[in-house]
């Protein structure tokens, strides 16, 4: 007796476990499958009401291609952050991104990952409440060789309308294909509580323009979750009230029909749904005369269809009768700006038109506004003239005329760029730029009338050089002769009664340092030989050099040969296609370097811009891919000065890509198995390399075969299905996996399937790290959350898997034990409530001495 009696209590033991390891059991996962849809539909609609809500919920209302181009689903989420708006698509086949084209007000978007990857908007802003009706309407449309999906929702109470989001999916002819797949899914494991979603007028726009009306559907709650249900798991409910479908799933629920699934149908004589019209509540057209363009704004009626598109027509008769004389139109639903050239009219009275299409093609009823084309003030500069040069520091007057037939001029303002620089509001339009310094430089004049309009003239550049010796610093051999005042920076004082006389007959030179990374290109040398000593000048060199010995990298820029004229100014160009730091005269034998002056002048080489670059895809950090994918690679550059030489990528130190130009993109082909250790390098022109990021991509191989319900499986082999793989416990042939627990073991989701992010958090940490017999696993925020984890090898087969239940502490630490695993790299995935965090760990078994 003693001994049953414990065993009694071992046995009740384990089964209260089991309930607490998964909070006695989520509610159960339904879905809600229609029938009777459209092969290609470019809009799909349902009206979702939630009489009983529980958080962590999401009432999936239309989900579309499932495993197909253009896969999505969107809907309502009761979520611990609100009642949100939710709509999201998985990545396209080509790897391309999905782009966010607009974000409705409170809409944030992001990419998403776990049940594979794409992009995802929600909106907590707008919010929603229960027993509401709410009509959720996506179309989808193309634009520039993508596809566009757009998502609206309004609120029956209010009438209002809101256009949520609008996503850029890069591939063309991309439709709603088929039935629509509802859900109702607990998603973390609250069954206690109930949740009930109704859902109506489920219609579809065919590609041809009919509407159909999905009356029929079939219900089933998910099979094989009866671990994660625990007690709820019969705790589900479908059918039918009044025109709607229901689901309801949790807490005391009960279903009438014996199985796990029922057919339902509603009766409908409706062809086409019950729509409004949209409308344009205000619009204002108005002309610009500095532009010569004309100008659209309007407003929409808020409680009518959505705008989808617009036409704008100008017409040259109030009747608005033939044909428009301009145009512009647009699939943009945001818009409500637009702006037509009107350069090719003539001055007068012009009269426009608006219509919008709503998201259902109805067009609006047209609204109208008059404008009147006059002619804006001209402007023009007629000096300086263009690429005109001068010498800094520059003294430079720059001319305008302006004029206006049909109002007057109050102001001309000159402007260096957007900089002003001064203005005059009388003629002559003249305005004097004094104390100019060494630059390029845009020159503009602005017109100003009494009405308000304006004109900018076209751009004038201009150059101004350096006054030639004053940006560097002299400098040259000693001494001067007999020890005197004579010296070396005499050459550059702008004095032509000074001069140097250097003490030693040869050798003798004088220069400039212009400065690190600062350089001439020399375009013009003047010089002033000593009054009676001009004939020692000849065969002195005036040189350039980068290094301030001129020992190498020496240029002759210019020897001279003849005699020079005395007390005179003696001026050569100079064809240079190399900048120098350092430039000098230097004297021939004999020369005492005898010079009055030298002015070295051109155009100067800056320190450039260093350009940043970044990486947009794949994420600064280690991520994890299914082998055989190809990643793709993303870089934005701003290089103003062009001083990015390559983007250089190495994958476990062997190159992989050298880019040299824009698009700055590469693609990883065909992903090996393994860990791929990725280094991108940018090296500047010159030459001059740094790491722009250093992360890892691990190639998992999850690359089961596919099920195929002709194929005579035996005990042991491994399927993929619906993203999750499959082992067979039995012989068998077409059995679906997921419905036939039988004969078919969960292995789990193939984590390859998504690229997730081993982002470095603190409060998940795995440490030792390489070990070779056990790994802790450290959370420091896990109070109150329910906790597991799994360790997958490099192959994607599950090796360990463990639920720790819900943790009582702030802190907790887990040991994970390896000592049985083979060396090698495994992925340790940890689940925290919602929370999902990927750890590389690596298996490194030592080898002991005996």
């Amino acid at each position: 007796m003693k001994i049953k009696l414990i065993t009694t209590q071992i046995v009740a033991f384990i089964v209260f476990t089991s309930f607490n390891l998964y909070g006695q059991g989520a509610a159960p996962s339904s879905h809600l499958n229609y029938s009777g849809g459209n092969m290609n539909s470019d809009i799909w609609m349902n009206s979702v009401n939630v009489p009983i809500t529980s958080t962590y919920t999401y009432y999936s209302v239309m989900g579309w291609n499932t495993g197909q181009e253009g896969g999505g689903y969107c809907g309502i989420q009761d979520h611990p952050g609100g009642k949100a708006f939710i709509f999201s698509i998985w990545d396209p086949s080509n790897h391309l991104p999905i782009v966010g084209a607009y974000a409705g007000p409170g809409t944030k978007i992001e990419n998403f990952g776990g049940e594979g990857t794409g992009l995802k908007s929600m909106n907590f802003a707008l919010g929603w409440s229960p027993n509401t009706w709410y009509n959720l309407v996506s179309r989808v449309w193309q634009y520039n060789a993508h596809t566009f999906f757009g998502f609206w929702s309004q609120d029956t109470n209010t009438g209002i309308w809101t256009h949520l989001v609008t996503m850029d999916y890069p591939v063309a002819d991309v439709y709603f294909r088929y039935n629509n797949d509802a859900f109702i899914e607990d998603w973390v494991g609250t069954g206690a509580n109930v949740r009930k979603v109704l859902l109506k007028d489920a219609w579809q726009r065919a590609d041809s323009g009919t509407w159909i009306l999905q009356k029929s559907a079939a219900f089933d709650s998910n099979y094989g979750d009866e671990i994660r249900n625990g007690i709820y798991d019969q705790a589900f409910n479908s059918g039918t009230e009044a025109d709607a479908f229901f689901m309801q799933t949790g807490g005391n629920t009960t279903h009438s029909f014996p199985e796990r699934f029922i057919n339902l149908s509603i009766e409908s004589s409706a062809e086409a749904p019950d729509l409004t019209i949209g409308s344009v509540s205000s619009y204002d057209a108005t002309y610009q005369p500095s532009n010569q363009t004309i100008n659209m704004n309007w407003a929409i009626s808020q409680t009518q269809s959505p705008q989808f598109s617009y036409t704008i027509d100008v017409f040259n008769n109030s009747s608005y009768k033939g044909d428009p004389i301009l145009t512009t139109t647009d699939k943009i639903p945001q818009q409500r700006t637009a702006s037509i050239n009107a350069s090719s009219l003539d001055n007068g009275t012009y009269y426009t038109r608006l219509i919008i299409n709503d998201i259902y093609d109805q067009p609006s009823t047209p609204v109208y506004s008059t404008v009147t084309k006059i002619a804006g003030p001209t402007i023009a500069l007629t000096s300086p003239i263009n690429n005109a040069f001068f010498s800094s520091p520059a003294s430079i007057t720059i001319n305008a005329i302006a004029g206006d037939i049909s109002n007057t001029i109050d102001n001309v303002e000159f402007y260096n760029g957007t900089t002003l620089l001064g203005s005059v509001n009388t003629a002559p339009y003249s305005f004097t730029w004094s104390n100019v310094k060494f630059g390029s430089y845009a020159i503009t004049a602005k017109v100003i009338n009494n009405i308000g309009v304006s004109s900018t003239s076209l751009p004038v550049t201009i150059k101004v050089n350096s006054t030639c010796n004053t940006e560097g610093v002299a400098f040259g051999t000693s001494p001067a002769y007999q020890n005197g005042t004579s010296t070396y920076d005499k050459v550059f004082d702008g004095n032509t009664d000074t001069f140097f006389d250097y003490a030693i007959g040869n050798d003798g030179y004088a220069g400039l340092d212009f400065g690190v990374e600062k350089k001439i290109f020399v375009n013009t040398i003047s010089f002033f030989p000593r009054s009676s000593h001009a004939d020692r000048m000849i065969g002195g060199k005036f040189q350039g050099s980068n290094t301030s010995d001129f020992s190498s990298d020496v240029a002759d820029l210019y020897t001279i040969t003849t005699q020079p004229t005395d007390n005179t100014w003696e001026t050569v160009n100079i064809s240079s296609t190399k900048g120098y730091r350092y430039v000098r005269y230097l004297s021939p034998k004999g020369g005492y370097c005898n010079i009055t002056e030298v002015k070295f002048c051109g155009d100067f080489l800056f320190p450039k811009t260093t350009p940043t670059v970044s990486m947009l895809a794949p994420l600064e950090q280690n991520i994890v891919a299914n082998t055989g994918n190809n990643i793709p690679f993303n870089f934005t550059v701003t290089d103003p000065d062009r001083a990015l030489s390559s983007i250089t990528i190495k994958d476990n130190g062997q190159i992989i890509a050298t880019i040299t130009k824009a698009p700055y993109t590469f693609i990883l082909n065909n992903l090996t198995t393994g860990n791929h250790n990725i280094k991108v390098i940018t090296t500047l022109e010159d030459n001059t390399s740094s790491t722009l990021t250093n992360f890892d991509i691990i190639g998992l191989n999850c690359n089961s075969t596919l099920w195929n319900n002709s194929t005579n499986y035996l005990v042991g082999d491994q399927v993929s299905y619906q993203n999750t793989i499959y082992c067979a416990l039995a012989p068998t042939t077409s059995k679906q996996p997921n419905l036939n627990t039988a004969l078919w073991r969960n292995i789990g989701t193939c984590p390859t399937l998504s690229i997730e992010d081993f982002k470095l958090n603190p409060e998940f940490s795995v440490y030792p790290n390489p070990s070779d017999t056990h790994f802790n696993v450290k959370l420091t925020k896990s109070e109150g959350k329910k906790f597991y984890y799994s360790l997958i090898d490099i192959t994607g087969k599950k090796i360990i898997e463990k639920s720790v239940g819900y943790i009582g502490d702030a802190t907790f630490e887990q040991k994970v034990n390896v000592e049985k695993l083979p060396s090698g790299m495994y992925i340790l995935i940890l689940h925290l409530d919602d929370q999902i965090v990927r750890k590389k760990v690596i298996v490194n078994k030592k080898n002991y001495l005996h």
